[in-house]
């Protein structure tokens, strides 16, 4: 169900047939990370990790683990049981679990209001205010995931998408880290949604969505981060943080 799009990025001209979007990128690319070895067949992907000096995730196996055993490939992830050296030599039995990364992306509308949606979580049983989100496509830009994931989940399209940040949501067992977009210059349009997807979507002020994260109503982790980088964004400026 991927929608049409044509993007202007960093690297250059990444299209297909539909709206051109312009994209406010910070700093360089991201860069895409492989598995070292990959299975013939297999989606690109890689089987463990390490910190490059400007804090990116690059692949490293020799260096952070002494074994790693692929237990499950899914769909959206791979469980990897792996061997962790240890600082005194030890090594230490750890479950790792892998993700492609992900895009989140906040709507904006003209006159401020943020679209939200309404989103079925099986895991948690439970229907989640979120701001629009999903996983990265095999090589995917980030951006290009944002802005196809907010056409799709909520029939928007963006005129604009300007990165906000990035973060690790569960590093304590994974390594998926995500990107958070902000998207204006909206115009309406259709759902495109997932057979497996129960979505609503609903516009609320920005002091409604404020009093949604005080009270708790809204609980995800994704949304509250990308929200909180917006508002110190837009308070202190595009260079708070740095």
């Amino acid at each position: 169900k991927r929608q049409a799009l044509c993007f202007q990025t960093d690297s250059g001209c990444f299209s297909q047939v539909g709206p051109i979007f312009n994209l406010i990128r910070e700093g360089s690319a991201d860069k895409h990370i492989r598995r070292a070895h990959p299975r013939p067949g297999a989606r690109t992907t890689r089987g463990a990790l390490s910190l490059s000096a400007d804090g990116l995730i690059i692949p490293g196996m020799e260096e952070r683990f002494a074994y790693d055993e692929l237990v499950y490939d899914g769909k959206i992830a791979e469980v990897h049981k792996v061997g962790l050296r240890m600082a005194d030599g030890r090594v230490v039995q750890r479950d790792f679990i892998h993700y492609n990364g992900a895009a989140v992306v906040l709507p904006v509308l003209a006159d401020g209001r943020i679209v939200l949606i309404r989103n079925y979580r099986f895991a948690v049983d439970e229907r989640l205010w979120e701001l629009p989100a999903g996983i990265l496509e095999d090589d995917e830009d980030p951006a290009a995931c944002a802005a196809r994931e907010l056409t799709e989940e909520t029939g928007y399209v963006a005129g604009n998408i300007e990165k906000l940040g990035r973060f690790y949501p569960g590093p304590g067992t994974n390594d998926e880290r995500m990107h958070s977009f902000l998207a204006t210059d909206l115009t309406a349009g259709e759902q495109n949604l997932e057979a497996y997807e129960e979505i609503t979507v609903k516009v609320c002020g920005g002091d409604e969505v404020r009093r949604m994260v005080a009270d708790g109503t809204i609980h995800d982790g994704k949304t509250i981060a990308t929200l909180a980088l917006y508002w110190l964004k837009k308070k202190h400026g595009p260079g708070c943080g740095r």
